[in-house]
Order: structure tokens, then sequence, then C-alpha cells
């Protein structure tokens, strides 16, 4: 395949993401506007759909500066993983009893994000080309934060509840959910790591990493 190709791929595949993630907020927020459970899976959908058009148009910026402008809102996987850990202890009924954890990580991925707006250089560089495109992610010496948050801090609490539920629970549906709801984690968390390879000088191809929105939130939100 031709770099402009798989451009052009990689360009529609993360526009499709964008587009499936909108449309699963706003069917969400609808049918539920009223339960916190779904306001949080709305929200990390719409942090999902910011990630994914920065991807498309970042990537495809000549300008290097102008490029890490765009891909700043990467910082929107702090809210991706945080919204999805809330709406999952909503999902469980836990969410009164773990208040503190999600008062103490909503103000961390706050403060983070805030922080690296204002120092960008320490999350990202300007934009530098990497295999077919134009320009992408040249890391800056404390964005590894961004993934040690979302992989080392909430993936392991999103797992660990489920887990619990799963064992805590008194009919065979609610273990069933449960479960299905802990592989669709593990399976999206597994696939949306995927660009985090290139940005890091490993050459594996990116475009895979998209497909964490069917994967990740289509399941998540169907189990839900």
């Amino acid at each position: 395949m031709s770099p402009d190709l798989h451009l052009i791929v990689y360009n529609v595949t993360c526009s499709i993401s964008a587009i499936t993630a909108i449309g699963l907020s706003i069917f969400i927020l609808i049918s539920g506007p009223r339960k916190m459970a779904n306001v949080t899976f709305s929200l990390m959908c719409l942090s999902i759909a910011i990630f994914a058009i920065s991807q498309v148009i970042g990537t495809n910026i000549s300008d290097p500066n102008i490029s890490r402008i765009v891909l700043m809102f990467n910082l929107s996987v702090f809210f991706i993983s945080i919204f999805n850990l809330h709406a999952i202890l909503c999902l469980i009924n836990k969410s009164r009893q773990n208040r503190l954890i999600l008062v103490i990580l909503y103000t961390v991925a706050s403060l983070l994000t805030i922080f690296f707006i204002f120092n960008s250089n320490l999350f990202l560089l300007p934009s530098v080309p990497k295999t077919y495109f134009p320009n992408y992610y040249q890391p800056g010496i404390l964005n590894w934060i961004r993934v040690a948050f979302v992989y080392g801090v909430t993936l392991p609490c999103v797992i660990y509840f489920l887990w619990k539920a799963r064992k805590e629970a008194t009919n065979n549906l609610d273990r069933k959910r449960y479960i299905y709801q802990l592989e669709a984690e593990i399976i999206g968390y597994a696939f949306g790591y995927i660009p985090n390879f290139l940005v890091y000088g490993l050459n594996i191809d990116p475009i895979w990493g998209m497909l964490f929105v069917p994967l990740f939130a289509v399941p998540i939100v169907y189990g839900s």
C-alpha cells in the first residue's frame, strides 16, 4: 500500500471512529440523561471522539507547531479513562463508596491537563514526519505520565472493581455481564495502546489502535 493510500485509510478509519463515538455519546445521553452511568459513559464517548478528531487533523498538518497544538488534544485520554472508571463504578453501584477515589483521580487528571496546557513542551514537542504521516506525535519528557495514569492507575482500578463485582454478584446474569464488561475493557485498552508504539519510535501501524472504538466503546455501552 502506498503512503498516500495508507494515510487515506487511516483518516477514514479515524473519521468513522469519531462519528461512531459521537453517535454513541448522543444515544446514551438521550437514553438516560438523569442517570450518572449514562452521563459518564456519554462523556467518555465524547472524549474518545475528541481524541479521534485530533488524530485526523493533527497528523495531516504539515506545519510541525500547528500539528503539535492540535495533537495536544491527546490530553483527552486522561478523561477517557476517568470517565470510563466512573461509569463502571456507577454500573456496579459502587460510585458512592468510592467517591474519594473518583475525587482524587478527577483532580489529578484536571491538574495534569492544566499543567501540560501551560507547559506543552513537556507533553509534546513539535511534530515530526513518521512512516506515512506528514506529522506525528513527538513526545516530551513527561509524556509518559499520560500512559502511566491510564494503564498504571485507572485501568487497574477498572479491572479490580469489575472482578470484585463479579465475585460478589448474586446471580449468573450479573456475573456474565461483568465478565463481558471486563473482557471489553481489556481488549479495548490493549488496542488503544497501539498508537503509543509509534509515538515512542516503534514502527507499528497505529491504524489498528483506532479499532478500540468498536472494540471498547460499543461493547461496553451495549453491555451497560
